[in-house]
Parts: C-alpha cells; structure tokens; sequence
C-alpha cells in the first residue's frame, strides 16, 4: 500500500511530526531528471525532513517534486501534515502507485547527526519513484530510517502474483 510517513505512523498509534530542513529548488542529479522525465536543466523542488514518531528522530525524509508543485507545497505547514494530504486534498493530484527498493545502508555524516546514532550504524534506505494516478511520475523519495525503529513487513500472495509492502516501526520510539 502506498502511504506516506505521516499515515503510516498514524496507522500505528504513534504520534508523527517533522522538521523542516531544506525547502528549495535545485538542479536535479541525472537520476532524477530521468526519472522525472525532465531535461538537467529543468530545476526541481527538494523538500528535506527530519521525520519524528512521538518526538523521537525516526527518519531523514528527502523528496523531489515537479517545480510547480513543490512551490505549493512548500507553502504549508509541513512539520505536522503529511506531504501525501497537501498533494491529494489541496492540490487534487491522485496518487496512484510507486516503485522503489529498501536497503541497508551507511548514513550520511548528516543522517547519523540528525538521527543521533553512531556513525557506522546502518539505516535502512527506502528510495521510490511515486506517480500520479495518470501514470506521471510526481515525485523522487529517498528516507533514510533508524535500523532499529523500522522494519518492513510484506505479505505476498502466490495465487495473484502481487505483494502488499507496509513499513511499520520496530517499537513505539
């Protein structure tokens, strides 16, 4: 199921909330002017958070948006609203679906700060690409979480050649 921290969160009793770190448009790295379906030179919206479940550091969320849409976005209180409400309810853009990996992974010299654990302690990276129900792709996401707050629960079905993919925390930070 597609959800967004905020919903996930929620879904789990926890209290979600954020800090804003960058708010700005930039020049998009050739992955994601790919995968955005945009020229280099077409300038993004990056919207970086320090995402918190009932306070605690649990996540460092970075996301890329069409231009557009990030400048909307940005316009909104997004340290206690989910990006996912602000996109579907404010801005009426139905998401449809994403593709994406989960991975272990060192942190950034940032990540271990803003996350406060020991630099060599591994996060598990979630990257995605999410599209809009049309079928364009919207947004570029990259969260970086706590190993031990997060794990990843999945449920596959034989019979249907689907799988159903859920992240919920590890326990109430």
């Amino acid at each position: 199921m597609l959800s967004s921290f905020f919903e996930e969160m929620e879904a789990q009793g926890i209290k979600p909330s954020s800090d804003v770190l960058t708010l700005k448009a930039v020049k998009p790295d050739p992955f994601v002017a790919e995968k955005m379906q945009l020229e280099s030179s077409e300038p993004v919206y990056l919207i970086r958070k320090l995402m918190r479940a009932n306070g605690e550091p649990m996540a460092v969320f970075e996301s890329y948006w069409p231009l557009e849409i990030g400048e909307v976005l940005a316009q909104y209180d997004l340290t206690t609203t989910g990006i996912f409400s602000v996109v579907e309810d404010a801005l009426g853009i139905r998401l449809g679906e994403a593709e994406g990996t989960i991975e272990a992974a060192a942190p950034t010299r940032e990540e271990a700060r803003l996350l406060k654990i020991p630099a060599r302690t591994p996060v598990l990276v979630k990257n995605q690409v999410i599209y809009s129900s049309d079928g364009k792709p919207v947004n570029i996401v990259r969260l970086a979480y706590r190993d031990d707050r997060y794990k990843v629960r999945v449920r596959m079905l034989r019979q249907t050649g689907r799988y159903i993919c859920r992240g919920i925390p590890a326990s109430n930070p």
